[in-house]
């Protein structure tokens, strides 16, 4: 079922910008020209979709429009035009309260200590059960911290405390604006492992926006790819694998003979015969000189042989520009 579907959504902000100085009489003095409004399009006809159980990797540049757009679904900025559906409902209001928000900005009181956080935020929700903030403090291994003020956390920590306080009122659906920034090595594994333990044992749909491409990789079932606004592409993992998929390309004259002795020597399984006498290898393991030298040996003419296929930073890189941070 469908969690969440976008429909040409669009958002402009207000820009006040001073003109360049302009004569404000006969005389030498000059004076700047009244301010003048510009619209900055922050959001340019997205289309989208997310599907329960996936874990949604939102990918773009600075300035990409991730952040707005996540504020757009939230209900914290509201679109110019287009249309937001939760859930299958259009009745927003409703449906967000099956959702829960991080964004980057938001982080706990720095000068209350984790339980206190906790505890502020189970009573602003209205949420009954006694044990709810015990329980989140031994599910994100906060048991020896629950006294410590935020402050004195690290950064990876205090990340995992924000985690721990969306997560309060078991949401539906959580969005997450780069939950991966400024985490040591470790704190990324620990963040990845949580994400797939909510996907599978609690069912939940996360949407996450990351510059950690190695990273989402491990984890996302899909992907959306946005560049100054606009939503460029969405695609699935398994088609992202497929496209950035390493192969040898071999061709060879006599290529149904070629394919015949290779197959029947266990050299190759997953193989794909092209137009123009070439065939297109995935087993990983073969060697392209020895295969080369075995053709040869058996009197095969081989014309062509290359290493192909797309790494996945450069399958993204190709799309978002250059200038991709």
């Amino acid at each position: 079922s469908t969690i969440l579907k976008i429909e040409n959504l669009t958002k402009s902000y207000s820009s006040f910008g001073l003109t360049a100085l302009l004569p404000a009489s006969k005389k030498s003095d000059k004076a700047l020209q009244p301010q003048t409004e510009r619209r900055i399009r922050a959001l340019s006809g997205v289309n989208m979709t997310v599907r329960k159980g996936d874990i949604y990797g939102l990918i773009g540049s600075n300035g990409a429009g991730k952040t707005t757009l996540m504020k757009m679904i939230a209900g914290i900025g509201y679109p110019d035009s287009g249309k937001i559906e939760l859930f299958g409902q259009g009745d927003l209001n409703q449906q967000r309260r099956r959702i829960s928000v991080l964004l980057d900005n938001m982080e706990p009181f720095p000068n209350m200590t984790v339980r206190e956080n906790l505890t502020i935020l189970q009573k602003s929700l209205g949420i009954p059960e006694a044990d709810t903030v015990e329980k989140l403090i031994i599910q994100f291994g906060f048991r020896e911290q629950a006294r410590q003020k935020v402050a004195h956390l690290s950064r990876g920590r205090r990340k995992k405390l924000s985690i721990a306080m969306a997560l309060m009122g078991s949401p539906d659906f959580l969005i997450l604006d780069e939950p991966m920034n400024g985490l040591d090595p470790q704190g990324m594994v620990e963040m990845r492992e949580l994400f797939l333990r909510l996907k599978e044992d609690y069912h939940m749909t996360i949407l996450l926006s990351s510059h950690i491409l190695g990273e989402l990789y491990k984890m996302a079932t899909r992907y959306g790819i946005m560049k100054e606004g606009k939503l460029l592409e969405e695609i699935t993992a398994g088609n992202l694998e497929e496209r950035c998929r390493q192969y040898l390309e071999i061709g060879v004259i006599q290529i149904n003979q070629a394919v015949s002795f290779l197959e029947g020597q266990g050299f190759i399984s997953q193989y794909e015969v092209l137009p123009e006498h070439r065939v297109r290898i995935y087993d990983t393991e073969c060697d392209p000189a020895v295969l080369n030298r075995m053709l040869n040996n058996e009197g095969m003419d081989v014309f062509h042989l290359e290493v192909q296929g797309q790494e996945l930073e450069q399958y993204f890189i190709e799309r978002l520009g250059e200038n991709y941070d």
